[in-house]
């Protein structure tokens, strides 16, 4: 068989070797199409690198180049981070410097350390502190655009929340309003009841002195003077009105008895 290959033509030997170079073309072909998907995922993963780079790059302010790490840690930082010096001192974003300063100064003693030491008194204070070197320029980390897109939506919050607090405070008026009048009710209950004792108490307690004093010419006449004095605070007030209720204690007895009698001989 050596001997016959050797023996072939160059014709068939030329024929031999575009097959065999045929196949390793077919064969490249193979390799290519199977490195194509992990191309494809090399490709997915550099596009969303450089489109998170991208991304981040507005939250940095335009004169600073910190390095690669930084710049992504300060971008991560910005996405979360909603804060802006305005709302933070409670002035306008159109506020003076002199506005600005007063209003640090009176935030910076309310929530001073030595004066509020809880935790949240510290936020407020670096909070504080920081809007102060923004709105003096000490502080450039974060652009314009987001702080005042911040403030935008800071001071929407407080408004909403001031909204919701307002119509918390008139339910709790209302309520209150209620009540309120509930107890003017009862108040004038209490009035209208405590008159007619009053008169009561100083009819019979007048009425009985009259009746001791002058017989029953006298019990007419004392039972108007007991009414006039009915209301009185003084000594003459106060003997009347206990008068009375001894003899109105008297006649609610003499008339139990006089009712146990005649039930009795019923």
């Amino acid at each position: 068989q050596p001997l016959a290959a050797a023996k072939k033509s160059p014709r068939a030997l030329s024929s031999q070797a575009m097959a065999l170079k045929g196949s390793g073309a077919r064969l490249r072909r193979q390799g290519s199409v199977a490195l194509l998907p992990r191309l494809a995922v090399f490709g997915t993963l550099a596009l969303a690198t450089l489109g998170y780079a991208i991304a981040a790059q507005p939250f940095l302010a335009p004169w600073k180049h910190p390095a690669p790490a930084t710049r992504v840690a300060r971008a991560v930082g910005a996405v979360v981070d909603t804060f802006d010096p305005w709302t933070v001192l409670g002035i306008s974003t159109d506020a003076q410097p002199n506005e600005a300063r007063k209003a640090y100064k009176k935030l910076i003693a309310k929530y001073h350390p030595d004066v509020d030491p809880s935790e949240e008194a510290a936020l407020k204070f670096n909070q504080v502190v920081r809007a102060h070197a923004v709105v003096t320029g000490e502080d450039r980390e974060l652009d314009m655009n987001t702080l005042l897109k911040n403030a935008v939506d800071n001071f929407q919050n407080d408004i909403d929340f001031k909204r919701q607090q307002i119509e918390e405070l008139k339910r709790q008026a209302a309520d209150e309003e209620a009540n309120m009048l509930k107890m003017e009710n009862q108040l004038k209950q209490a009035e209208a009841k405590r008159e007619k004792e009053t008169q009561e108490l100083g009819a019979l307690g007048g009425a009985a002195l009259g009746l001791v004093a002058g017989g029953p010419v006298g019990l007419a006449v004392g039972a108007l003077v007991g009414l006039a004095v009915k209301d009185r605070e003084d000594a003459a007030g106060q003997v009347v009105r206990g008068i009375g209720t001894v003899t109105r204690s008297v006649a609610q007895a003499v008339s139990k008895v006089t009712k146990e009698k005649q039930d009795s001989n019923m």
